[in-house]
């Protein structure tokens, strides 16, 4: 499973962004070897107004996951979405950062459960 977060400054247009989702989501699945069905992927827009000059600039990518990633697997995220980010977005867009989060199955519920506690968890 994986759940990435695109932090980005508004106004790009809504091509660039449907395109930007399509190749993070693909990065996290290649890179984390997580399935369609448990890949999730999503881009929270910042006002202007709410970013000082560096910030608007950055385009930082939050990736929860499971435990036991691989560092080439997440080095390969991280070479996707820069090379997503520079391609659709220009070459001038500014910089990366990826931060990953993963975590145990005692740490994360589904469907109104602890994932150990989920009745039929281990066909998840």
């Amino acid at each position: 499973m994986s759940i990435a977060v695109i932090n980005m400054r508004e106004g790009y247009s809504k091509e660039q962004k449907a395109e930007l989702l399509k190749r993070t989501k693909k990065a996290c699945m290649d890179g984390l070897r997580v399935g369609e069905l448990h890949s999730f992927c999503r881009i929270d827009e910042i006002p202007l107004e709410n970013c000082d000059e560096q910030t608007k600039r950055m385009i930082s990518l939050f990736v929860y996951t499971t435990d036991g990633k691989s560092v080439e697997g997440k080095d390969l995220v991280c070479q996707e979405f820069e090379d997503a980010c520079r391609e659709v977005l220009g070459p001038d867009f500014g910089f990366t950062i990826v931060i990953f989060k993963e975590h145990t199955d005692l740490d994360a519920g589904s469907k109104g459960h602890l994932r150990p506690l989920k009745p039929g968890y281990p066909n998840y």
